[in-house]
Formats: structure tokens, sequence, C-alpha cells
């Protein structure tokens, strides 16, 4: 069980920064997704808000959760299957999405609101975080029982 949940963590972690790369790109387009900054808000006073130790804290933390939260997909997988991965995925991504952004940065107060625009991509890439985390479960985990069973020749 320890190393599924490491598994799961990993792949949370591989999630998180891809969509932490996927969000970089996003902003030099302009389309400003704010939950790094978000996330710095909880350790850092108002006037460190967007500098770079803030990001950094706030992309340290966003790493954190990801993580955790990935242990938590890797549970929702073995119990309802490995089948449908990519629809699990953008799912449990839309659920991460709608707990995170919607009700508890409500409830801290943080500034993760933004237009249309911005929310819409918020949404696809936390949906894009739920399917390379599901992803990466799904292949590992295949890797892991294949390479557990035993050659008898």
């Amino acid at each position: 069980m320890r190393n599924k949940l490491f598994l799961g963590t990993v792949a949370g972690f591989v999630g998180a920064l891809v969509i932490a790369v996927f969000m970089l790109i996003l902003k030099f387009f302009g389309i400003e997704v704010r939950v790094i900054p978000a996330i710095s808000q909880l350790f850092l006073i108002d006037s460190f808000i967007g500098t770079f130790e803030a990001n950094a804290i706030g992309l340290l933390a966003h790493l954190i959760c990801g993580s955790i939260i990935g242990a938590i997909f890797l549970l929702a997988l073995e119990s309802t299957g490995y089948n449908h991965w990519i629809l699990k995925g953008a799912a449990m991504g839309s659920i991460v999405w709608f707990s995170l952004c919607g009700v508890v940065a409500r409830l801290l107060e943080l500034s993760i609101r933004s237009n249309a625009l911005n929310s819409l991509f918020n949404l696809i890439v936390h949906i894009i975080y739920g399917i390379v985390t599901a992803w990466f479960i799904f292949y590992f985990e295949g890797k892991a029982k294949s390479d557990n069973k035993l050659d008898v020749k």
C-alpha cells in the first residue's frame, strides 16, 4: 500500500508540475490563471504578493497540494477501477477545481476569481491536472503489475 500511495503522490506532483508550466505558457498569451499567487496569499502578507519569492512559495505549496490530491486520486481509481481513466481524471480534475477554486478559495477569501475567460482556463488546467495524474497512475500501475509477474518457462 505504501508503494501505491507513493505512486499517487508522484503522479499528483507530475500533474501539478505540468499545469504549472501550462499556466506559465497561458500567461505569455495574456491569460492569467491566478492559482499560484492565490496560494501564496495563505502564507504571506499582501505587500509580498506578486513577487518572485511569493510565487516560489505558492508554487511549492501548489506542488505539495497536487501531491496530496494525487494520492487521493490513486485511492479513487483503485476503488472504481482503472477503466475509462481519461473520463475519471477529467471528472476528478473538475471536482478539484470546484472544491479548491470555488469553495475553499471563497471561504479563505483568496483572489482567484477573474473574468470568464480566465476562469474557464482555470477549469481547463484542473481538468488537465486530473487527466495527467490519472494517466500517470494508470500507466505506472500497469507497469508495476507487469513487472511483478514471474516469468516461468
